[in-house]
């Protein structure tokens, strides 16, 4: 099952997206986590076993480095407007559906849509 928890710094209109194709998803502003430090916010996906989908690249790379044992960490490259940001997370809908089952990887999903897909953890790479 496909679970993903999306970062306050992405539009809440995400989640209507995913749970048109029946994905299980939730925006941080939407579960009483708005204004949550990082570290609270992989913390939660961690715990209940949601992919972390975000563009704060910087902050949640590090935090992820730091865990032995995650599901996926998905950023989207790079920022934009609520439109843009829809076009673009319907391209990592397509990739996630196709690869449901990862765990202690990186997934960036560039511009064009182009999935790079990097190990991912304090035990890998």
């Amino acid at each position: 099952m496909i679970r993903l928890h999306i970062d306050e710094c992405l539009t809440p209109d995400l989640v209507d997206v995913a749970r048109a194709r029946w994905i299980e998803a939730n925006h941080v502003s939407r579960v009483g986590r708005a204004g949550a430090q990082d570290w609270q916010v992989v913390n939660f996906a961690i715990t209940t076993d949601h992919d972390l989908v975000t563009n704060n690249a910087r902050d949640f790379r590090r935090l992820y480095r730091r865990t032995d044992v995650h599901p996926r960490l998905v950023i989207m490259i790079p920022q934009g407007r609520a439109a843009d940001q829809i076009s673009l997370f319907r391209k990592v809908l397509d990739y996630i559906e196709s690869h449901p089952d990862i765990v202690n990887r990186l997934v960036e999903i560039d511009h064009d849509g182009r999935p790079t897909v990097t190990p991912w953890s304090s035990t890998e790479g």
